[in-house]
């Protein structure tokens, strides 16, 4: 049975991939800095640790306790993030632009650096969540340089970690229910309104267990990408 950690634990997205995994036979250890993670955690029945994964020394504590007590860790999956909103560029200041780089990008890459070690025992893998286009098209600047600079990551880091037999990919979802674990109603494939974050978690599971696949962002955002807007 694999280890997986989940960095990240909230209510939409970091929920479903954590059950989808937990239903599919792997033991998942979940890493959030909220008391709503930890009790997503025991709802969900996954294994709860507490860390800030925008501070790298708190990562490295985390990741070294999971590791006592599973005693192997073969993927990571990396669903932080947040700060979406619709803002222009002049109601983006310094700190909003600020916070939502470090919650996107600086924890990604605190997780990955620390994860390596693990990770190449084992021939493991990382999977980051980012964001479709049409997502981060219509939010700001701050957010746009976050959920960028993951993508680019996955893309460089898959190249740099190849000889030490770690895959690198990414998944990138339309919008998603981030509410109820990720439920959504929506049925159809260019319905209004969020979409189930389900699918989202099977195709991270997809990707863990497909080992000719690396340095790839595959996006999942319900047919929008496809989709020409008015007046072009």
């Amino acid at each position: 049975m694999h280890n997986v950690v989940v960095s990240g634990l909230g209510p939409g997205m970091g929920c479903a991939i954590s059950r989808a995994l937990a239903s599919g036979g792997y033991r998942v250890y979940a890493i959030s800095r909220s008391n709503a993670g930890e009790k997503i955690a025991a709802d969900i029945g996954v294994s709860y640790y507490s860390g800030d994964l925008r501070d790298p020394e708190s990562v490295r504590k985390v990741f070294s306790s999971i590791m006592h007590d599973a005693g192997s860790i073969h993927h990571v999956v990396h669903t932080a993030g947040g700060f979406f909103r619709k803002s222009s560029l002049k109601d983006v200041d310094a700190h909003l632009f600020e916070s939502a780089l470090m919650n996107n990008a600086q924890t990604f890459y605190n997780v990955a650096r620390e994860s390596v070690p693990y990770l190449s025992q084992y021939h493991g893998s990382i999977t980051a969540v980012t964001a479709a286009r049409h997502v981060y098209m219509n939010s700001h600047a701050g957010y746009a340089a976050g959920k960028g600079a993951v993508t680019y990551m996955v893309h460089e880091l898959a190249g740099e970690l190849a000889p030490m037999g770690i895959r690198v990919n990414a998944v990138a979802p339309g919008f998603i229910s981030k509410e109820n674990c990720g439920g959504s109603d929506v049925k159809n494939l260019l319905g209004i309104g969020r979409h189930s974050a389900e699918p989202i978690a099977s195709a991270v599971m997809w990707i863990m267990s497909s080992h000719e696949i690396t340095g790839q962002t595959i996006e999942i955002d319900s047919g929008f990408g496809t989709q020409i807007p008015d007046g072009l």
